[in-house]
């Protein structure tokens, strides 16, 4: 790091080239060395971040054509591309590397490229005290001692650092829980933000409050949204994220971000239903793993329906879609002890190009190919075991009325997130009753939300609809899920956002106007 900032120096009247990726992290990473180079007085400083569908994931050689000199540095991308970073070098560019993925193995080595300095702890093995950050993170770090520590301007850059950390699912411990708590605190100030991101917050409704959950749901998917929807998207959320300019224009800019995490969420809808059908035209159910061809579906929402058929049906999924004249495009996401990457690197001589980890890949094949692809991936699967979901698992047994103070003690222990997993409850004695002349509010564009109420809290349960049916009528719940704090249009209300739920032992309940009626009667 030192000597990559001591690099970094010598270009302060030269030309900076930070080339970044397109999701969330990569976005946050972006914004985090434009800002930190600008404030830190250099006069020509550039973002580059390549085109999801046309150039697909880090630097490559035509954008290395696009940069005449001066010095290039990568984050969240870099460690693995040693053709381009070649090319580079030979083009007399100075390279620094910010990168937290594993580099390239070439006769079963590992291979750095050929940078002046590389910075990724997850490829120099034992070189750092914690190799968890995400390239956020290590964008914040390298910024710090690029700003000389000025307390003001990182306090602004940590944000972007824990949104990147939480959007890119890092586990919460040492100083990623550092960067997300203290970055939680500094979200919900206007003068810690940037207008543009400032704006992003209120378009969320958040600059009361804002927790690692409202992170990961919200901020983050916009975030990711603009890539997934347009080629060039990532640059229009950087641009976003580092407007310092007037409100009422990063309002508008905010607006656009929005607007496409909901055309995002919409033809995430519309792609899980052609998914379902795809499944049972082509008769995918008990295949380990699924590998769903869905036509007519974006290339970037492909990752997200393989994460909900993944959760749905409990296997690893591979969705693909059509890219090309007769090639498709996969993204896949794993389930149990599966290791993607390595099923893909089995079946390599299949494919056009593949690349991931454990958990999730993305790949590109000859449309041809599906069925022996599927095949394939079926025969290598025998030692595949599913995570048992039989049983539901909580750390704590409390009582409904003992809530409040519950949700007062966990506060201590937030934020939680990966690696800091909230406190599960088993929660006894919901007693539900009416509100606004119902027992339950559906909501959500397919209304699979339920929404319960009680004298003291609500409940909130996603993909629960189906199962709640039966509630119309006042009932005793006993519940399991996580508690929280709801906050909305300046108002704060205790929260369950539960799992699973049966009717207590003692259902039979009265409404208060019923047992006033008894004891009335009673009394005559």
């Amino acid at each position: 790091m030192d000597k990559a900032v001591e690099i970094a120096r010598q270009f302060k009247n030269s030309p900076v080239t930070i080339v970044g990726d397109y999701d969330a992290d990569g976005v946050t990473s972006t914004s985090i060395l434009y800002l930190a180079f600008k404030w830190a007085g250099f006069t020509d400083v550039r973002y580059r971040i390549p085109k999801r569908f046309s150039e697909g994931y880090g630097i490559s050689r035509s954008i290395i054509d696009e940069i005449r000199d001066g010095l290039l540095i990568t984050c969240d991308n870099g460690i693995a591309q040693l053709d381009a970073i070649k090319l580079a070098k030979e083009k007399g560019l100075k390279i620094i590397i910010l990168d937290h993925h594993l580099p390239a193995v070439i006769d079963g080595k590992d291979v750095l490229p050929d940078a002046d300095a590389v910075i990724d702890p997850n490829a120099l093995a034992g070189t750092a005290d914690f190799s968890g950050y995400c390239g956020a993170g290590l964008s914040y770090k390298f910024a710090r001692m690029l700003l000389d520590g000025n307390k003001t301007q990182c306090r602004k850059l940590l944000n972007f650092a824990a949104i990147g950390t939480v959007a890119d699912v890092m586990e919460l411990r040492q100083e990623n829980y550092v960067f997300v708590r203290e970055g939680l605190k500094s979200l919900v100030r206007s003068d810690y933000c940037t207008a543009g991101l400032y704006a992003l917050i209120s378009a969320f409704s958040l600059t009361s409050h804002i927790s690692s959950y409202d992170i990961g749901y919200k901020l983050g998917p916009a975030i990711n949204a603009a890539s997934r929807m347009k080629d060039d998207g990532a640059m229009i959320a950087v641009r976003l994220l580092t407007y310092e300019g007037d409100y009422s224009s990063a309002v508008q800019m905010a607006e656009e971000l929005v607007c496409l995490n909901e055309s995002r969420k919409a033809e995430k809808s519309a792609g899980l239903k052609a998914a379902h059908e795809a499944i049972e035209r082509d008769c995918l159910f008990g295949d380990i793993p699924m590998v769903v061809y869905v036509q007519g579906v974006g290339e970037g929402i492909i990752g997200i329906l393989a994460g909900n058929l993944c959760e749905e049906f409990k296997v690893p999924v591979i969705v693909l879609t059509d890219a090309s004249e007769g090639i498709l495009k996969g993204s896949g996401r794993s389930y149990g002890n599966y290791d993607m990457k390595a099923q893909l690197d089995l079946c390599s001589s299949l494919l056009i190009t593949h690349g991931g980890h454990v958990g999730a890949a993305g790949l590109s094949l000859r449309k041809e190919n599906v069925e022996l692809f599927r095949s394939q991936l079926m025969s290598n699967a025998s030692d595949y075991e599913a995570s048992s979901e039989s049983d539901t698992y909580y750390d704590l047994e409390i009582k409904a009325t003992e809530i409040p103070s519950f949700i007062e003690q966990i506060s201590r222990f937030e934020p939680f997130g990966e690696g800091n997993p909230s406190i599960v409850f088993k929660i006894n004695g919901f007693s539900v009753v009416p509100r606004y002349g119902s027992f339950k509010k559906l909501m959500g564009a397919d209304e699979s939300i339920v929404k319960l109420f009680s004298s003291s809290c609500t409940a909130i349960g996603f993909d629960m609809a189906e199962r709640m049916r039966g509630i119309d009528e006042p009932k005793i719940l006993d519940m399991v899920g996580v508690l929280s704090d709801n906050y909305f249009n300046g108002s704060v209300e205790h929260q369950i956002e539960f799992t699973d739920f049966k009717e207590a032992a003692t259902a039979k309940v009265e409404t208060p106007l019923a047992s006033m009626l008894r004891s009335m009667a009673m009394s005559r």
